[in-house]
Order: C-alpha cells, then structure tokens, then sequence
C-alpha cells in the first residue's frame, strides 16, 4: 500500500511547494497546521469536528451533520472475517513489519501526533485570514 502510493503523499498536500525534502515536508506541513486559517477534522472526532465547524464558520452554520453521517455510514467496512482476523492478528505479530510500518511511517504519524495534539488548540483561536 504505502510503496502503491508512493510514500508520503498526503503530506504533500499539507505541505504545496516543499517538494520531494520529507523533512521539511513534515515541517511545513506542521507550520501550516499551525497557522490561524487553518482548521482540520481529526477522523476519530469527526462528529466534533462536524459541530466545530457549524459553531464558528458561519458558512457552515445549516450543514446538515445527520445526513453526513449517513452517507460516512455507507463507506464503512464490513466486520472482517475470521479468517481475516487471523491474517490481521499475524501481521500485528510480526515484528519485522511491523518495524517497516513504523519507519516508514514515522514523518507522517509525526504530524498526525502534533494535529491531534493541537486538535482543540486550534478549533478554540479566532481563525484569521492567511
């Protein structure tokens, strides 16, 4: 999946203009998350992320959150299988893996870590125009 991909892609949207330096990618993408004209939606808070926006960006004071969650609804994952689980469980065992996960994860869990830790931070400033 993550060599499908092609790496760190997403930080590359969090980041225009840092080019292919992951490091100052995850810089940059920090610094952004940071600026007062940013806000984002953590996928765990979604719901609170949702009413975050409703109570202070007048734009999206009539967004309908129900009908939202209604249609997230519909792209969840089945249950896995037992046979899946098993599969799942192996790959969570295995050491040499999940080592490869780990480091070839680590810039964009870095910046995960930071926008979760800042998550309420964030929502609780003015926003202010960049």
């Amino acid at each position: 999946w993550y060599d499908y991909l092609g790496g760190d892609t997403w930080l590359q949207l969090l980041a225009p203009g840092a080019g292919d330096d992951k490091d100052l990618q995850v810089e940059t993408a920090i610094k952004n998350l940071n600026k007062s004209c940013f806000r984002y939606i953590l996928t765990e808070k979604f719901d609170d992320g949702l009413q975050k926006m409703v109570d202070t960006m007048p734009d999206f004071e009539d967004l309908n959150i129900e009908a939202l969650n209604e249609h997230a609804r519909k792209n969840e994952s089945p249950a896995l299988s037992d046979v899946l689980k098993a599969r799942f469980q192996a790959y969570i065992e295995d050491e040499r893996m999940m080592n490869e996960l780990r480091f070839r994860m680590k810039r964009p869990a870095a910046v995960y870590k930071h926008a979760k830790n800042a998550y309420e931070r964030k929502w609780s400033q003015p926003m202010i125009s960049c």
